[in-house]
C-alpha cells in the first residue's frame, strides 16, 4: 500500500508540474485591468494596464538594432523570404509588420520574431509591402520607422498562406486610395509617410501626446473605432518593450482611423472590451513553428485571429483581431467583427 501511496503521489506531482509547465500564455489576462477610453473623434484606445509584469532580458527593438548596426538584413533568392542576423550580445525583437526598406523591395516580418544574441543567419518569412518595384536600391535594409496600418496587419495574420501576400498588396493598394496618398511603386511607407496622411494624423497625435506618461502601468490597447468595432488589441508584459514600440503602435491606430472619420464618433464600451477579452482567454491555442527564440502561438476561433510570442512563460507580445478566417473570397468577409 505504501508503495502505491508513493506511485501516486508521484505521478499527481509530475502531473502538477507538467500543467504548470504547459501553462497558457492567456493566463496573464487574469492580471490586467482593462481602464476607460482615451478617445480622439472617432478612434478610442483603452489602456489595458498591471502592476505585474516580467522584465526581459535587454532588448533591441528593430530601429535601434539596425541603427546599432547590429542586425543585418539580406535578400534571399525568394521574395517572401529574407536572411536576418542579430550580431549583439544582446535579444533583438521584429514585431510582424514593422517596415524595413531596401533590397529589391520593400517588406514586413510575416510574424514576430525573437532573434538570440549572436543568432547566426536565420530565414524569416515577409511580405511585400511595395508591389511596384523589383530592382535593387543597395544591399542594406533600413527601418522606416513605421508599422503597417491596422488592415494590412489583420490582412497579413488572417489570409490563407496561398492568398496572403496577394491580400497584403490589395489591402496597401486600397488604403492608398482611401488616403488619397499615391506611390509610384506602392510603397506603404511612403504613404504613411506622406504629407496627406501627416496632415490627418497631427490632430490624433497631439491628443495622445501623454498617454503613456497618464498610464505609467499600460502593458497594451484595445483600439475600436468607429462606436460598433473594435480592431485589435496588442499586449506587451514587458513594459519598457511597449513604451519603445509606442509611437509606431499608435500610428498605425491613427493610420486606420483617419480612412474612417465618416464613420460615427466612438460608443464602444469597457464592458464590451472586457467581453472580448473574456472571449479571447477562452480562445484555442496551438503552437506553431518560429525561427526565432521563444515559443509562437496561433489563436483561432470563429470570433478570433491571432499570435503571441512568448519566452520563458512570459508574453513578448500578443496582437488579436475579432473575425473569421479570410480566404479566396476574403472581400465578402468583414474586416471588423461587432460586438
Amino acid at each position: 500500500m505504501g508503495f502505491l501511496k508513493t506511485v501516486f503521489l508521484s505521478l499527481f506531482f509530475s502531473l502538477n508540474l507538467l500543467s504548470l509547465a504547459f501553462a497558457s500564455p492567456l493566463s496573464y489576462f487574469d492580471k490586467i485591468e482593462v481602464k476607460e477610453p482615451v478617445i480622439v473623434k472617432n478612434l478610442e484606445i483603452f489602456p489595458l494596464v498591471s502592476s505585474v509584469g516580467n522584465k526581459l532580458p535587454q532588448i533591441y527593438t528593430l530601429d535601434e538594432a539596425l541603427f546599432k548596426d547590429f542586425l543585418i538584413v539580406r535578400e534571399t533568392d525568394e521574395v517572401n523570404k529574407l536572411e536576418v542576423e542579430n550580431r549583439s550580445n544582446k535579444y533583438v525583437f521584429i514585431m510582424a509588420g514593422e517596415i524595413v526598406s531596401g533590397g529589391k523591395q520593400n517588406r514586413t516580418l510575416q510574424e514576430d520574431l525573437l532573434l538570440p544574441p549572436h543568432s547566426g543567419k536565420v530565414i524569416a518569412d515577409v511580405f511585400c509591402v511595395e508591389e511596384g518595384r523589383w530592382e535593387s536600391k543597395g544591399d542594406k535594409f533600413f527601418s522606416s520607422s513605421y508599422l503597417t496600418n491596422l488592415g494590412v496587419r489583420e490582412s497579413a495574420l488572417a489570409a490563407k498562406k496561398e492568398f496572403a501576400q496577394q491580400n497584403v498588396w490589395s489591402m496597401v493598394e486600397s488604403y492608398s486610395k482611401e488616403v488619397g496618398a499615391k506611390s509610384r511603386t506602392y510603397a506603404l511607407d511612403e504613404i504613411l509617410k506622406s504629407d496627406k496622411v501627416n496632415y490627418y494624423a497631427g490632430n490624433y497625435k497631439k491628443e495622445f501626446k501623454g498617454f503613456l506618461s497618464e498610464y505609467p502601468q499600460a502593458r497594451g490597447v484595445v483600439v475600436a473605432i468607429g462606436g460598433e468595432r473594435i480592431l485589435c488589441i496588442d499586449l506587451f508584459e514587458d513594459r519598457d518593450l511597449f513604451v519603445s514600440l509606442w509611437d509606431k503602435l499608435l500610428m498605425s491606430y491613427i493610420a486606420e482611423a483617419i480612412v474612417r472619420e465618416n464613420e460615427k464618433y466612438a460608443e464602444i464600451k469597457k464592458k464590451d472590451v472586457i467581453k472580448f477579452i473574456e472571449i479571447l482567454k477562452e480562445t484555442e491555442i496551438s503552437r506553431i513553428s518560429t525561427p526565432g527564440e521563444g515559443s509562437l502561438w496561433k489563436l483561432q476561433s470563429e470570433e478570433i485571429k491571432g499570435r503571441i510570442l512568448s519566452f520563458k512563460d512570459y508574453i513578448i507580445h500578443l496582437v488579436a483581431f475579432p473575425g473569421k478566417e479570410m480566404g479566396e473570397n476574403e472581400e465578402d468577409v468583414p474586416l471588423y467583427r461587432q460586438y
